[in-house]
Order: C-alpha cells, then sequence, then structure tokens
C-alpha cells in the first residue's frame, strides 16, 4: 500500500499499511518565509585570501571557507575585505581528516576546531640529494595529547623514461621514527629510517613521530633516473573520530595566548557535515546519531557530482542515493550542494535570516 501523507502545523504525519502513524518533524515548520531574509553562504569551499573578493562576487554573503594542511579557520575575515565589503559575515571553518579509525572527511561549520600543519619544501627536485629541514613541529609526548607530534610525509617520484630503469630513491629520516597510523607504535626495528630504499611497487608515504622539533629528510636518487613529484610533510587529525567530533562541537583547547582552538562559537550554532560520504549507511548513521550537531551529508560535490567521477558511477548516484537511505530511516539529515576546491561550479547554502538577526 502506497503511504499516505498528511502535513498539518509543519508535522509530516506518515501512515503505514499497519494504520500507524509516525511523525515526521519539519525542520522548517517556524519559518515566516514572507519576511526571512536569504543570505548566501557555503559548507566546504576552499579558497585562499585572494579568492574571497570573487566570492562577494558571487553573491556570497557568508563566507565560512574551510581549508587543511593546516586545517585554521579563516577567521576573522582580513580586516581589508571586511572594510571593503562592510556587510559581509565570516565564521570559523575548518576541513577536519585522517582520524586514525575512520576515512571521514568532515567540516565544522562555526567551530573554532583547530589541527593539522603543512609545509611543501621549494626545492630543485631534479638535483640530488634534497635536503630539507622541517622546523617548529611538535614533540611527541606519548602521555599527553600525542596525536599533535605525529605527521605524514608525503613522498612520490616517477621514471623519466618509460621502459627503462626502475626508478627509486633512498631516504633517511632524522628527528623522527616510523610509526603506525593506527596506534602510534613503533615497529620491530625501531622505526628508524636511514637510506631505505624506496621504489615504485614500495610504500613511500610514511607516518612519522617527532622526536625532536626538526625533522631533518635526505632524498638520494640519480635525476637521468628518477623524477622528484611531491614531497611535503603533512598532519591530520590523528585521534579517533568521536574525539575529533566532541572537540569540533565542545571542546575548550586555546593556545597560549587564549584564542579557541576548539568548539562552537556558539553551542547550538553551526555543527558538522560530512563530506564526499563513501561510508555504508550503518557507518553514515553511526555520525549522526553522535550528535544533534551532526547536520548530514554532502548529496553534490564539484569534483563527484552526486558521487562519481566517472560517467559509469555517476549514472548510481551514490551522494543521493545514500542520502535517500539515511532519510528513510526517519532519520533528520540535511544534504548539502558543495563546490569543494572548485572556485566556480554548482553548490551553495541559502541561510535563512529572522528580521532583526544579526
Amino acid at each position: 500500500m502506497v503511504k499516505q501523507r498528511i502535513a498539518t502545523l509543519g508535522v509530516l504525519l506518515v501512515i503505514g499499511a499497519s494504520g500507524a502513524a509516525e511523525t515526521v518533524l519539519d525542520p522548517y515548520r517556524d519559518v515566516d518565509w514572507d519576511s526571512v531574509t536569504y543570505l548566501h553562504s557555503f559548507s566546504h569551499q576552499h579558497a585562499t585570501q585572494s579568492r574571497l573578493q570573487t566570492l562577494r562576487d558571487m553573491g556570497y554573503g557568508h563566507l565560512p571557507v574551510s581549508n587543511y594542511y593546516p586545517s585554521k579557520p579563516l577567521y576573522p575575515l582580513p580586516e581589508d575585505f571586511r572594510r571593503a565589503n562592510p556587510g559581509v559575515l565570516g565564521a570559523p571553518n575548518a576541513e577536519q581528516h585522517s582520524t586514525t579509525d575512520s576515512p571521514v572527511h568532515f567540516n565544522a561549520i562555526g567551530s573554532y576546531y583547530t589541527t593539522g600543519y603543512g609545509e611543501t619544501p621549494r626545492v630543485q627536485r631534479d638535483r640530488s640529494p634534497i635536503e630539507y629541514d622541517f622546523q617548529g613541529l611538535h614533540v611527541c609526548d606519548p602521555a599527553f595529547e600525542p596525536w599533535r607530534g605525529i605527521y605524514l610525509l608525503d613522498l612520490s617520484f616517477a621514471a623519466v623514461t618509460k621502459g627503462g630503469t626502475e626508478a627509486s630513491a633512498r631516504l633517511t629520516v632524522d628527528g623522527a621514527r616510523q610509526v603506525s597510523y593506527k596506534d602510534f607504535s613503533e615497529p620491530a626495528d625501531g622505526g628508524i629510517v636511514r637510506d631505505r630504499v624506496l621504489t615504485l611497487s614500495s610504500a613511500r608515504s610514511l607516518t612519522l613521530k617527532a622526536i625532536a622539533s626538526t625533522i631533518r629528510v635526505r632524498i638520494v636518487f640519480d635525476p637521468a633516473v628518477t623524477c622528484i613529484t611531491q614531497f611535503r610533510l603533512m598532519q591530520g587529525t590523528y585521534r579517533p573520530w568521536r574525539d575529533a567530533f566532541r572537540a569540533a562541537l565542545d571542546g575548550k583547547a586555546g593556545d597560549a595566548d587564549g584564542h579557541p582552538l576548539e568548539g562552537l562559537m556558539f553551542p547550538e550554532g553551526g555543527g558538522i557535515t560530512i563530506n564526499h560520504p563513501t561510508e555504508p549507511l550503518s557507518r553514515v548513521a553511526g555520525y549522526l546519531d553522535f550528535d544533534a550537531r551532526v547536520l548530514g551529508i554532502e548529496v553534490w560535490n564539484q569534483h563527484e557530482m552526486f558521487g562519481g567521477q566517472t560517467l559509469e558511477k555517476a549514472v548510481a548516484m551514490p551522494f543521493y542515493t545514500l542520502w535517500d537511505e539515511v532519510l528513510r530511516t526517519g532519520r533528520r539529515c540535511f544534504g548539502f550542494f558543495v563546490k569543494d576546491h572548485c572556485l566556480f561550479g554548482r553548490g551553495r547554502n541559502v541561510l535563512l535570516v529572522p528580521p532583526g538577526g544579526d
């Protein structure tokens, strides 16, 4: 039997074959559509300061820009931009990633949550050896917030010519030990990386535990055979996802000057969005059930459309289908349409500001 739907006073009654009625709350039930102001915004938009004016010219009046490496809110907005655009609003936001027990990427709109590190050295990649000191790092303290001293060395290379000698490199790391991504434990050899031979078939990205505030990396290779294509040091949250969610929503940590590094600016203002979701329904439901301020999932991402970069995957619309599956469980789940790293494309939020709202 087709379910009957009766909308009254902002409440949707769903009457199934059994005759039992389920109440579905309408999140827009208190909106006075004739009096609200529409304020265009976004939940997941990477942008540098130089792109803010372009976003403003597109009609966005609320700019919670999100970046990573580091995942640090661009808030407050630069003073010169605010002077040139006095009506524009900002909000803290950043994309978080690299939890130890989940592949989830999430944004924390309205949150001061600040994590991570990122540096891509400017070096001549066609000259050997490459040597670089990454400075000002957190030394890992196993007894206190050990995740702050965990980093990812991202190294990629390729063969100069196809069909020639296999590309390889020798890697030495001082000031850090290789550890497990999951629990930061060292391997049997103590995690020492010295003249380690890397090939195209071996792991070339290493999780490192800083034992000094400077990590020195040395890469030796034959420029006639090997081309270095990526060399950077990065850092994510490196915490279980529940701990990262709680820090983003209710954390109290701050820096040495007293500026907040965790928690929402307003306890009930903003929340978490699940970015480009690829996990099964059961896992996504767990995120949504964690806290009412986990708002929903991305349904459209300019990079992956409705969930597929290829035509075959795009036809199935996995993001959109997942959203439908979540809603079928009776959970509240807002669908977000985002541009992500793309400056142009489809995706925006429309905030509803009541009369007198700031």
